[in-house]
């Protein structure tokens, strides 16, 4: 009795903590969600514009989701499920274009198209083009996301599916058991297009992000800027909410579940050569392409002195900004990680706090430092200005990675 009415307040308090942890990683978000809900606004938000910029963008996140789902989910059965030559190295590869910021993708893409000996029909442009872009981006998190749900199935029923009919049945009810995680991340995906500027930009897709990012920098309308873009956050909301109300148990039980015996991989003498195939295409097209498009500009034109000056003066400005925003998410993923692992609940809820989270637009965050940094007393300034600040408002942003 006396160890059971302990681990109540033990429980609290890490519920406390989480709590804690949590509010402090949606902090940035505070003072622009303030200044919207205490100051007069000023232009009107819902234009004719702004509304048209929310339904391409919708249809830009159902066109990211459809292509992520159609690339990654075949994929990341293979992957799980056979073995072949490097089988390691070639899945942990397809997670480069996450590392990649669209615009060097959509940039690459565009130099490929000025490029005389590109075929026209081949190059990616308009809305199109953000889908194309976009969705090769996001194939990654459907196909990491497949892979974790196929490892979390038993292997008895692997073996079983291979005795009653052959591959065929292993795939077709593998594909089934996993497709639920599939779609779901895949919609992820989506809505993580909404707030991307890089891609819709370089291309000339007029959506909700390039729409506030014109407001910010072109128009230097601040107070528009916030009010749309906490429009976009509840957009974000009303979206993934849902998503994760319905499948946040079945998404933590294929990335938080281990079977004692997990699926091992078959060597398939046909699909052992046709899988990596595949992927070595998908690492041509998502990063090969994009990486000669931007070296195209290089070779015709060479400005190695200019260009190693740039990188040299901004190098510890670099620095500082990885490695620090680094520590702070390990720092506050490996706090919330002890905290959860012991309840169950805690674990789903931190989670869907984190899914929310790494959905929300990033300049969210941005718009709400820097508003925070030029209303503060300037004896703040060593908290809300310079590089540990920005370090800080990344690591908060990627928490949900770590």
């Amino acid at each position: 009795m006396n160890s059971i009415a302990g681990r109540k307040p033990t429980m609290l308090w890490r519920w406390l903590i989480a709590a804690g942890v949590l509010a402090l990683a949606s902090a940035p978000v505070v003072p622009l969600t303030a200044m919207a809900l205490t100051s007069p606004p000023g232009y009107p938000v819902w234009t004719q514009s702004f509304a048209r910029a929310v339904g391409t963008s919708l249809l830009l996140g159902l066109g990211v989701a459809g292509v992520s789902l159609a690339m990654g989910l075949p994929m990341g059965l293979a992957v799980a499920l056979y073995r072949f030559p490097g089988r390691s190295f070639l899945a942990a590869a397809q997670a480069l274009p996450l590392l990649l910021p669209s615009f060097l993708l959509a940039i690459g893409w565009s130099n490929l198209g000025a490029a005389d000996w590109f075929p026209r029909f081949l190059y990616p442009h308009g809305f199109v083009g953000c889908v194309f872009v976009l969705g090769l981006q996001a194939m990654p998190l459907v196909f990491f996301a497949t892979w974790a749900a196929v490892v979390n199935l038993r292997a008895s029923q692997i073996d079983a599916a291979r005795l009653a009919g052959g591959e065929r049945a292993v795939l077709r009810h593998s594909a089934g058991a996993c497709a639920a995680v599939g779609v779901l991340a895949a919609l992820l995906a989506g809505v993580l297009s909404l707030s991307d500027t890089g891609a819709p930009l370089i291309f000339g897709c007029r959506s909700v992000a390039v729409e506030i990012r014109t407001t910010f920098a072109a128009l230097h309308d601040f107070d528009l800027a916030g009010r749309q873009c906490l429009v976009l956050g509840g957009l974000v909301v009303l979206l993934s909410s849902p998503l994760l109300i319905v499948g946040l148990r079945l998404l933590g039980a294929a990335i938080l579940a281990r079977q004692t015996r997990p699926v091992a991989p078959y060597r398939h003498a046909l699909l052992g050569r046709i899988v990596p195939l595949a992927l070595l295409a998908m690492l041509a097209i998502g990063i090969g392409m994009p990486t000669l498009g931007l070296c195209l500009p290089a070779i015709n034109d060479p400005m190695p002195a200019r260009a190693a000056a740039k990188a040299w003066s901004t190098l510890g400005a670099t620095f500082t900004y990885t490695f620090g925003a680094g520590a702070v998410a390990i720092l506050a993923a490996t706090c919330l990680a002890l905290l959860a692992w012991r309840s169950l609940r805690l674990r789903l809820v931190v989670l869907g706090v984190l899914l929310l989270l790494l959905t929300m637009p990033p300049a969210l965050g941005a718009l709400g430092t820097s508003y925070a940094a030029t209303s503060a007393a300037a004896e703040l300034d060593w908290l809300l200005r310079g590089r540990l600040t920005v370090a800080v408002v990344l690591g908060l942003r990627f928490l949900p990675v770590a």
